[in-house]
């Protein structure tokens, strides 16, 4: 569980972390931690009861989260301020996601509401445009593109009432690849900032890292081209 204001573009200064209780953490900045044990005590209604109940609906999930969505996040930019796009977007009101671990990987389900059936008919319609058009036009080319289009492709998007549900499963093939590329792009931002220090070695050993782990890595092989021709190995830096 994490409460902070999402109106703050800034992180908190200060960090706070309390056990709720034997299966829930809530964290974030100070003043919203304590008001969250208040609120569970009935002395504060700076966060909603709704929203910590909704986040402890499933305890054995490996992660809920709810959040309230203010105007300022679910705007539409100012050139479709007056369209039915920028409608849609202002009618959602709440989120809720679960993440559950099961045999094949992980379980994601999430659940918006909106102010109306028909706002949420529309969000419906909206959703599954995006996925077709994902799907058949989407980039295929990088393991990161297909492991994106997987996704896409295999989000299950329905309506009931006020609520647009969303599910999809990610397989543990996906989340090695996803926990590669994340780690690739760690490396590869450390090889960048040893170049900007002057230092080829250490940023050709983060560069082959990131070759080891993403060989399909173009801007990977310039980089490290250009770090072995700052050390003088010119037949290495043209091969790469």
């Amino acid at each position: 569980l994490y409460i902070t204001p999402v109106e703050h573009s800034e992180p908190p200064a200060e960090w706070a972390i309390v056990a709720l209780d034997a299966s829930t953490l809530v964290f974030g900045s100070p003043a919203y931690v304590r008001s969250s044990i208040d609120v569970l005590a009935d002395k504060d209604k700076k966060v909603s009861a709704d929203l910590v109940a909704a986040v402890k609906k499933n305890p054995n999930a490996l992660l809920n989260a709810a959040g309230l969505l203010p105007p300022s996040i679910m705007s539409a930019p100012p050139q479709l301020s007056k369209s039915d796009w920028s409608q849609m977007l202002s009618s959602v009101k709440q989120i809720y996601v679960s993440v559950d671990l099961i045999t094949a990987g992980l379980a994601v389900a999430g659940t918006l509401t909106t102010t109306s059936p028909e706002q949420t008919k529309s969000l419906v319609d909206l959703m599954g445009a995006i996925k077709t058009l994902v799907v058949s036009l989407g980039p295929n080319k990088t393991s990161e593109d297909k492991v994106a289009r997987e996704l896409v492709k295999g989000l299950v998007i329905s309506s009931g009432g006020n609520e647009v549900q969303v599910k999809d499963e990610i397989s543990q093939a996906s989340i090695n690849q996803l926990a590669k590329q994340y780690a690739a792009q760690m490396y590869f931002s450390k090889g960048l900032a040893h170049v900007q220090k002057g230092e080829s070695e250490a940023a050709i050993t983060e560069y082959d890292k990131v070759i080891k782990l993403d060989p399909e890595s173009s801007n990977a092989f310039v980089n490290r081209g250009k770090a072995r021709a700052n050390t003088g190995a010119l037949d290495a830096a043209i091969a790469d």
